[in-house]
Protein backbone atom coordinates (compact mmCIF):
# COMPACT_ATOMS: atom_id res chain seq x y z
CA UNK A 1 0.00 0.00 0.00
CA UNK A 2 2.72 2.48 0.97
CA UNK A 3 4.64 1.68 -2.25
CA UNK A 4 1.52 2.42 -4.35
CA UNK A 5 0.96 5.74 -2.58
CA UNK A 6 4.63 6.67 -2.98
CA UNK A 7 4.46 5.81 -6.69
CA UNK A 8 1.44 8.08 -7.13
CA UNK A 9 3.37 10.98 -5.66
CA UNK A 10 6.02 10.67 -8.39
CA UNK A 11 3.73 10.51 -11.44
CA UNK A 12 4.59 13.19 -13.99
CA UNK A 13 1.39 14.67 -15.47
CA UNK A 14 1.09 14.01 -19.20
CA UNK A 15 4.05 11.62 -19.31
CA UNK A 16 3.45 8.42 -21.24
CA UNK A 17 4.41 5.10 -19.70
CA UNK A 18 7.44 3.47 -21.31
CA UNK A 19 7.56 -0.13 -22.47
CA UNK A 20 10.10 -2.34 -20.69
CA UNK A 21 12.50 -3.12 -23.53
CA UNK A 22 16.14 -3.08 -24.64
CA UNK A 23 17.01 -0.98 -27.68
CA UNK A 24 19.79 0.75 -29.59
CA UNK A 25 19.19 4.31 -30.70
CA UNK A 26 21.24 6.73 -32.74
CA UNK A 27 21.88 9.86 -30.69
CA UNK A 28 24.29 12.57 -31.80
CA UNK A 29 25.75 10.34 -34.52
CA UNK A 30 26.42 7.29 -32.29
CA UNK A 31 24.44 4.11 -31.69
CA UNK A 32 23.81 3.94 -27.95
CA UNK A 33 22.28 1.00 -26.08
CA UNK A 34 19.53 1.37 -23.48
CA UNK A 35 17.41 -0.85 -21.29
CA UNK A 36 14.05 0.28 -19.88
CA UNK A 37 12.80 -1.56 -16.80
CA UNK A 38 10.34 -0.82 -14.03
CA UNK A 39 7.29 1.30 -13.37
CA UNK A 40 6.86 4.86 -12.17
CA UNK A 41 8.43 8.14 -13.22
CA UNK A 42 11.20 7.95 -15.81
CA UNK A 43 14.68 7.92 -14.32
CA UNK A 44 17.77 8.04 -16.55
CA UNK A 45 20.89 6.21 -15.37
CA UNK A 46 24.02 6.61 -17.51
CA UNK A 47 26.90 4.19 -16.99
CA UNK A 48 30.14 5.61 -15.58
CA UNK A 49 32.53 6.77 -18.26
CA UNK A 50 35.53 4.91 -16.83
CA UNK A 51 34.68 1.64 -18.49
CA UNK A 52 31.82 -0.57 -17.33
CA UNK A 53 28.54 -1.11 -19.11
CA UNK A 54 25.33 -0.54 -17.20
CA UNK A 55 24.92 -4.31 -16.70
CA UNK A 56 26.13 -4.11 -13.08
CA UNK A 57 23.51 -1.42 -12.41
CA UNK A 58 20.46 -3.30 -13.62
CA UNK A 59 21.65 -6.44 -11.88
CA UNK A 60 21.98 -4.71 -8.49
CA UNK A 61 19.38 -1.91 -8.55
CA UNK A 62 16.24 -3.99 -9.13
CA UNK A 63 14.53 -2.46 -6.05
CA UNK A 64 14.66 0.99 -7.73
CA UNK A 65 12.50 -0.43 -10.53
CA UNK A 66 9.59 -0.72 -8.08
CA UNK A 67 9.54 3.08 -7.80
CA UNK A 68 10.88 4.19 -11.18
CA UNK A 69 10.95 3.32 -14.84
CA UNK A 70 14.73 3.16 -14.99
CA UNK A 71 16.34 3.82 -18.36
CA UNK A 72 19.84 2.37 -18.17
CA UNK A 73 22.12 3.99 -20.75
CA UNK A 74 25.44 2.54 -21.82
CA UNK A 75 27.35 5.80 -22.24
CA UNK A 76 29.29 6.39 -25.45
CA UNK A 77 31.93 3.74 -26.00
CA UNK A 78 30.77 1.60 -23.06
CA UNK A 79 29.15 -1.83 -23.13
CA UNK A 80 26.98 -2.24 -26.23
CA UNK A 81 27.24 1.44 -27.24
CA UNK A 82 29.33 2.66 -30.13
CA UNK A 83 32.77 4.14 -29.52
CA UNK A 84 33.26 7.65 -30.96
CA UNK A 85 35.81 7.92 -33.76
CA UNK A 86 37.82 10.46 -31.80
CA UNK A 87 38.88 10.49 -28.15
CA UNK A 88 37.92 14.18 -28.25
CA UNK A 89 34.26 13.09 -28.50
CA UNK A 90 34.11 12.01 -24.83
CA UNK A 91 33.65 15.51 -23.42
CA UNK A 92 31.08 16.47 -20.79
CA UNK A 93 29.29 18.43 -23.52
CA UNK A 94 28.97 15.26 -25.62
CA UNK A 95 27.74 13.13 -22.72
CA UNK A 96 25.26 15.79 -21.57
CA UNK A 97 23.97 16.09 -25.14
CA UNK A 98 23.48 12.30 -25.29
CA UNK A 99 21.46 12.28 -22.07
CA UNK A 100 19.30 15.18 -23.23
CA UNK A 101 18.74 13.61 -26.65
CA UNK A 102 17.59 10.43 -24.88
CA UNK A 103 15.18 12.45 -22.71
CA UNK A 104 13.75 14.08 -25.83
CA UNK A 105 13.46 10.73 -27.65
CA UNK A 106 11.54 9.33 -24.67
CA UNK A 107 9.19 12.37 -24.83
CA UNK A 108 9.84 13.35 -21.22
CA UNK A 109 9.67 17.00 -20.16
CA UNK A 110 11.45 16.27 -16.86
CA UNK A 111 13.24 13.16 -15.62
CA UNK A 112 14.72 11.76 -12.47
CA UNK A 113 18.43 10.94 -12.63
CA UNK A 114 20.49 8.24 -10.91
CA UNK A 115 24.27 8.20 -11.11
CA UNK A 116 26.73 5.77 -9.58
CA UNK A 117 30.43 6.59 -9.28
CA UNK A 118 31.41 8.80 -12.23
CA UNK A 119 27.82 8.45 -13.41
CA UNK A 120 27.09 10.76 -10.46
CA UNK A 121 29.36 13.39 -12.02
CA UNK A 122 27.57 12.85 -15.33
CA UNK A 123 24.13 13.56 -13.86
CA UNK A 124 25.48 16.48 -11.81
CA UNK A 125 26.83 18.07 -15.00
CA UNK A 126 23.47 17.46 -16.70
CA UNK A 127 21.47 18.89 -13.78
CA UNK A 128 23.66 22.01 -13.65
CA UNK A 129 23.24 22.57 -17.39
CA UNK A 130 19.51 21.72 -17.54
CA UNK A 131 17.97 22.23 -14.08
CA UNK A 132 14.48 22.75 -15.53
CA UNK A 133 14.59 19.26 -17.10
CA UNK A 134 15.37 17.40 -13.85
CA UNK A 135 12.75 16.36 -11.31
CA UNK A 136 15.24 15.02 -8.75
CA UNK A 137 18.63 13.29 -8.71
CA UNK A 138 20.02 10.34 -6.75
CA UNK A 139 23.80 10.12 -6.30
CA UNK A 140 25.28 6.72 -5.41
CA UNK A 141 28.90 6.92 -4.28
CA UNK A 142 29.93 9.83 -6.51
CA UNK A 143 33.61 10.74 -6.56
CA UNK A 144 34.62 13.50 -4.18
CA UNK A 145 36.71 16.46 -5.16
CA UNK A 146 38.83 17.47 -2.20
CA UNK A 147 40.39 20.92 -2.30
CA UNK A 148 42.87 21.69 0.38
Amino acid sequence: MAMAVLSLLFVQPGAAALENVEFTIELNGLKLWCKVSGTGPVCLMPSPDWGPSSDYCFRTLKPMEKLFTVVYLNSRGRGRSQEPKSAMDHSWDDRIADLDALRIHLKQHKVWLIGHSEGGMHILQYACRHPNRVSEAVFCQPPLLLVG
